[in-house]
């Protein structure tokens, strides 16, 4: 198992707004996330992680009521995600790394957005990602 930890960013929404358009069409192919909140946590990870393979890879996806032509693909990566706090333990929930391919962010190893179940992360800066899966130790940390 690697863990890695981040800091949790202030984002500007779109990610929130975009989700609540996009998660109907990922519960189709992905019902495995129904339960989770459609707003994304962003984390600048303190170790640069490359994911060789999504655990899940979406087809293209017309999800944009403004913008019909628009398709794009979306990854997932099965982690576990735990705020750390100086005050209490908490224990780390079952989360998932959503990698829209269209996103800014997009192949960038430091950057991570986060989705799970609804979990107030706004008084909280840092965390821990868990990846249960081979990695590679090289420049960046490759996760198969």
């Amino acid at each position: 198992m690697l863990v890695v930890e981040g800091e949790i960013k202030k984002g500007y929404g779109a990610a929130s707004s975009n989700l609540e358009l996009q998660m109907p069409h990922f519960l189709n192919v992905f019902p495995e996330i129904k339960s989770y909140h459609s707003g994304s946590i962003n984390v600048l990870l303190n170790t640069p992680i490359k994911l060789l393979r999504p655990g899940f890879r979406t087809s293209p996806i017309q999800w944009h009521p403004v913008h019909p032509n628009l398709k794009e693909i979306f990854n997932f990566t099965r982690i576990d995600f735990e705020i750390i706090d100086s005050v209490i333990s908490r224990a780390s929930v079952k989360a998932r790394i959503y990698d829209p391919e269209q996103s800014p962010h997009h192949r960038d190893p430091f950057y991570y957005e986060i989705i799970t179940e609804t979990i107030d992360v706004r008084e909280y800066k840092r965390c821990r990602i868990y990846f249960n899966r081979k990695y590679k130790k090289g420049e960046f940390f490759s996760i198969e």
